[in-house]
């Protein structure tokens, strides 16, 4: 009676897989309607393409295997036949390594005819080969399977070495499947009894199984090498305790000159306290502390000091901005963006108010001036204690230019540069770096690239050159010099140059630049990207650190400019000189028609942080989805670094299936990024945490967009009209719809630009742009074969890791140590945590602080942990839990008690708030309604200095 019981609930978990299957297939035929966004109110229904297709065939052909498995299962019930019940498993377990050999057949001879490896499709023949032979009940199956098995972790060593994270996709599924030989089921059904012993094929694949596994040990087990770097005795004299600028000290070295917390003790480290802003969303910020007061500045600008010891709010000021895109939970991640505040002191002689002052940039593009003691405007500070940024700009729409890194305190003056809208338009504000009187507001010079030696305000009635690059992140000051070194970005469009860019533009774009902080003239110029149209600006504040060349001889002044690209180039900051060679190496070419590419790079030759990735790097959870990214790769075109974006399209719900594009990596998010790297000033040793993520780049032609747009505009027009609404011709476009992608005759400025600039030629006919990049990081799009998630793997398409810590010696130019940083803990396929514990190295943001204890600090990787590595060995000596990922760079300082306190901000909802990398853990919405974290450790009972 059990058996039989047991076979028809069999039989019925068979069908319920088919009916599944059934669903899946009409799900790929029929897929539901995208959400409704604030950003697409009313979504088309989505297209079905040749892939879906195919994906809706291997659904109906898993439906029609398990049918047959079905059948026979409850027939065989209805008789009550003896034995049934194993003989029945056996061929489900047939029947889906049989799909299994289909797929991989079909999918690993694409991957072949576009140049790939043939291991799928050679897996998918000897599956099907295994399928049949258990089928027929011969042993011949699992043997089959057991070279499989073989074949799979001789091929992994060729391609994947001893990396358990690269093994596991090609040995993992292969090994659990495998399990079934060595079942008493998989015996019986092949005619054996319990008492008999297991057949040879069951045993060889045991003994591949254990070959598999032990490899896998094996990989878990390594580890990271480490060399020794410079050791200097540190000068004497007094230390700096305070932390009054976004990078520590005016050079941006993100270095703490403490010891109080040390390799030592530093496991010792306690939450000393914790406050909450109030403010959801975004924060970015490093806090700065100055006068026993920390300062911060929240998502929409709220400015706020806490007492430095206790964390007790001291005061609060509502800079009352007016958050691009209405609200902070509407607004994109660049709206919500304040990354550092200006921290200024007045000369002993000066009497006016607020001798001690902050100095904010706010996202509507004004400077504000505070007390810093009291929080209260200082209304002597240009118009009534504020400076219109937009003032000089021409035509500026609230979000096309905004503040979103810190305002610079170049001895006397406040050095102001701005986040400029881009990406595909061009005519866009200028990327102008201005100046201020630090005390009165007053102007002081602009760096206007598009009019070099000039560097008063536009005439009346003009404007800056509009479509320069911008300086949109930190910049640094060498007081001794008295120069402002600035990072540079790259003129829109981002991904096509053409003839659009002026001649200026080009020189200075991703570039790091010195410039004269008393007048603004430029000192030098060097460029890391020629031409840039991969969005590689240079994102990170340039770092100024003096090293010995080669170990030896006088000390030079240094500057360390990291970049998205995953490379750091040092100069001398006396001449913008590479200190190490920086040899201009050949780049691909043949770039989209009326594009040119330079035929040379410049390369540093210090350790970087971006090998190529190839095929066999392509990742997955099983072999199914990593022969998936396999394809995906291959169909674009890959060259290493700086392959030229290139045409492509298509997709999941899209007219045609995916085609063409470019790899690119470090995507546009990098490499380094706006928190740029940490410095041990004493040693000279460099510590960066780069992300290494890549993206797909695709071009979209004029011609192409205008077709998108017609078939678009038709599909509308057609749903209104079954819908009984009226369409008629020439009438406004239905809500959420798209721009015409070709501007009507005579040609027109874009929406939100027009020519106002004093030069007649400067008419931005955005039909010039003949080609869109669009550009996302390269994830999967694999779908897990359960129709009712309908979910993607929400992973990367490549292996771990996604970012690396890693320190090297400037002195020497020697790697001393790399690692990956991020645990899966909080991170997993589908959107759903692993729990798993060891580092992979997750996507992250933000920088590290350094100390002269011998610590590099840092919490901005997807585990919501905050951890503490020494700085000469990677190994890590403290960690703790956050209440969410972080999203800043940690700082430190001494308080007024004596203690050495360790602080990180960390928003809420813990990053990334907005989907930046879908699957990467992080809520959509705040958790609560108190606010971001700002959070203080110390060491307990710490005597004072």
């Amino acid at each position: 009676m059990a058996s039989r019981v047991a076979q028809w609930a069999f039989a019925a978990f068979y069908l319920v897989v088919a009916i599944i299957a059934i669903w899946g297939g009409f799900n790929e035929l029929n897929p539901p309607l995208p959400p409704v966004t604030p950003q697409n109110p009313d979504p088309l229904p989505l297209l079905v393409n040749s892939g879906m297709v195919v994906a809706a065939m291997f659904y109906f052909l898993t439906a029609a295997g398990f049918l047959a498995v079905t059948f026979f299962s409850a027939r065989d019930a209805r008789a009550s036949k003896e034995g049934a019940l194993v003989v029945n498993l056996n061929l489900a377990f047939a029947t889906f390594l049989g799909i299994v050999g289909v797929y991989l057949l079909w999918y690993g001879a694409q991957l072949l005819m576009l140049g790939g490896s043939f291991a799928y499709a050679l897996s998918g023949v000897a599956l099907l080969a295994s399928a049949y032979f258990l089928m027929m009940r011969k042993p011949l199956g699992a043997l089959i399977y057991a070279g499989i098995v073989a074949f799979w972790v001789l091929w992994s060593i060729l391609e994947a070495g001893v990396d358990l994270i690269a093994l596991l996709p090609r040995l993992a599924a292969w090994l659990v499947v495998g399990l079934w030989f060595l079942s008493p089921w998989h015996r019986a059904a092949m005619g054996k009894t319990a008492e008999t012993r297991i057949d040879a094929g069951g045993r060889w694949v045991g003994f591949a199984a254990i070959a598999g596994a032990l490899l896998l040990v094996v990989g878990a087990l390594q580890g990271y090498p480490v060399v020794e770097g410079t050791k200097n005795e540190v000068a004497a004299g007094p230390a700096v305790t305070d932390w009054r600028n976004y990078g520590g000290v005016p050079e941006g070295q993100r270095f703490a000159q403490l010891t109080q917390i040390d390799t030592e003790n530093v496991g010792k480290l306690k939450e000393a306290w914790r406050a909450r802003t109030g403010v959801a969303y975004d924060f970015k910020q490093t806090p700065q502390m100055a006068n026993g007061l920390l300062y911060i500045c929240t998502a929409g600008n709220t400015l706020i000091a806490y007492d430095s010891d206790t964390g007790e709010k001291r005061w609060q000021y509502e800079t009352k901005t007016e958050v691009p895109g209405g609200t902070l939970d509407r607004a994109s991640t660049f709206a919500r963006t304040c990354r550092g505040l200006g921290y200024h002191e007045a000369p002993p002689e000066y009497t006016g108010e607020c001798a001690k002052r902050i100095i904010a940039g706010t996202v509507d593009a004004r400077l504000i001036a505070l007390d810093a003691l009291t929080g209260q405007l200082c209304r002597s500070f240009g118009f009534d204690g504020q400076v219109n940024l937009v003032s000089g700009l021409g035509r500026s729409p609230l979000g096309n230019f905004m503040v979103t890194s810190t305002p610079l305190i170049a001895g006397d003056k406040v050095v102001v540069g701005g986040w400029v809208s881009d990406n595909q338009q061009i005519g866009n504000p200028s990327g102008v770096l201005r100046a201020y009187d630090a005390l009165t507001g007053q102007f002081s010079w602009a760096w206007d690239m598009g009019n070099p030696g000039y560097h008063g305000l536009p005439d009346e009635g003009g404007e800056y050159t509009r479509g320069t690059p911008n300086v949109w992140s930190n910049t640094s000051y060498d007081p001794q010099l008295n120069w402002i070194f600035a990072p540079t970005g790259n003129s829109s469009p981002d991904y096509f140059d053409g003839e659009l860019r002026s001649k200026e533009s080009e020189e200075n774009a991703s570039s790091v630049v010195a410039i004269d902080a008393a007048t603004g003239e430029r000192k030098w110029v060097y460029q890391t990207v020629h031409r840039d149209i991969w969005d590689w600006d240079v994102p990170s504040q340039p770092v100024l650190v003096n090293i010995r060349k080669n170990g030896q001889g006088e000390l030079i002044p240094a500057v360390a400019q990291p970049t998205k690209r995953g490379e750091v180039f040092l100069l001398d900051r006396r001449t913008g000189v590479p200190i190490y060679d920086t040899p201009e190496l050949p780049v691909p070419q043949g770039p989209v028609k009326g594009e040119t590419v330079t035929a040379t790079q410049p390369f540093s030759s210090l350790p970087h942080f971006r090998d190529d990735r190839i095929e066999k790097d392509m990742w997955g959870l099983t072999p199914l989805d990593q022969l998936h990214c396999r394809i995906e790769f291959k169909k674009m075109r890959y060259e290493g670094l700086f392959t030229p974006p290139m045409e492509g399209g298509g997709g999941y719900g899209m007219a045609e299936d995916s085609w063409g594009g470019t790899f690119q990596y470090p995507g546009n998010a990098g490499g380094f990024n706006w928190g740029s790297v940490s410095v041990d000033a004493d040693n000279g040793l460099l510590i960066g945490a780069p992300m290494l993520m890549g993206n797909r780049i695709v071009m979209r032609s004029l011609e192409a967009r205008a077709a998108d747009t017609e078939r678009d505009a038709k599909r509308r027009a057609e749903r209104a009209a079954a819908r009984g609404a009226s369409a008629g011709a020439g009438g406004p476009a239905p809500a959420g719809g798209p721009a015409p992608a070709i501007a009507p005759a005579p040609p027109a400025p874009a929406a939100g630009v027009t020519a106002v600039a004093p030069r007649a030629a400067q008419v931005f006919d955005q039909n010039r742009v003949l080609y869109r990049g669009d550009t996302r990081p390269f994830m999967s799009a694999w779908r897990l074969p359960l129709p009712f998630f309908n979910a993607v793997t929400e992973l990367p398409c490549f292996e771990p890791p996604f970012s690396q810590i890693g320190a090297m010696d400037l002195n020497t130019g020697k790697l001393l140590w790399k690692r990956p940083v991020g645990s899966m803990k909080e991170v997993g396929p589908f959107g759903l945590p692993t729990g798993l514990p060891f580092m992979v190295g997750t996507p992250v943001q933000a920088g590290v602080m350094s100390t002269r204890g011998g610590l590099t600090f840092y919490g901005a990787a997807l585990d919501s942990t905050f951890r503490a590595f020494d700085t000469r060995t990677g190994e890590v000596r403290w960690e703790t839990q956050l209440p969410g990922a972080a999203q800043a760079t940690p700082m430190s300082y001494l308080g007024k008690n004596g203690k050495q306190y360790v602080v990180i901000t960390i928003p809420n909802p813990g990053w990334p708030n907005a989907a930046t990398y879908r699957g990467a853990g992080g809520a959509a919405v705040p958790i609560d309604d108190k606010g971001g974290w700002v959070i203080a450790y110390a060491l307990p009972d710490q005597p004072a200095q």
